[in-house]
C-alpha cells in the first residue's frame, strides 16, 4: 500500500464519519482532493490530479475536480 493510498483511505474514513452529504460520491471527490492537496502541497489541480491513484487518466480526474467545485460555488 503506498503512501499515497494511506492518506486516502484515512482522509476518506474521517469525511465519511463526520459530513453527510446528499450523493456519497461527494465525499469519495472531497477525499480525493485533500489527499491530492496533501501529497502534491500545490493547490493546483493538475498537480493534485497527478497525485491521485485511480485508474483513469488524470485529466478526467481534473475535470471531476473543477465540476464539484462548480458545484460548490452555488
Amino acid at each position: 500500500m503506498t503512501d499515497r493510498y494511506k492518506v486516502y483511505t484515512k482522509i476518506l474514513k474521517v469525511l465519511k464519519e463526520k459530513i453527510k452529504l446528499s450523493h456519497p460520491g461527494y465525499v469519495l471527490t472531497l477525499a480525493m482532493m485533500i489527499a491530492g492537496l496533501v501529497t502534491s502541497r500545490k493547490a493546483q489541480l493538475p498537480a493534485v490530479s497527478a497525485e491521485i491513484e485511480a485508474d483513469v487518466k488524470e485529466s478526467s480526474t481534473e475535470m471531476r475536480f473543477r465540476r464539484w467545485l462548480k458545484k460548490c460555488e452555488h
